[in-house]
């Protein structure tokens, strides 16, 4: 995908998460759970924030269990 076209790619994307995702998602913060902790495991996960916006908790969460979806929201 094309540099230009991924805000609004994952603005969509984050909107999946719920009415407050793209919101957190344009203030760098975990579309899903709203942290701002910038602090990930390995490179891996640095990447995947690159593409998601997703913080290293909810990377955890969705990914080992398969869970897209916050209560909260």
């Amino acid at each position: 995908m094309p540099a230009k076209d991924r805000p609004a790619a994952m603005a969509a994307a984050a909107a999946s998460f719920g009415p407050k995702a793209v919101d957190r998602l344009m203030r760098s913060e975990c579309p899903r759970c709203g942290s701002a902790d910038k602090r990930f495991r390995d490179d891996i996960s640095k990447k995947e924030h690159s593409i998601s916006g997703l913080c290293q908790l909810c990377q955890d969460i969705i990914f080992a269990t398969g869970a897209s979806e916050k209560d909260d929201d």
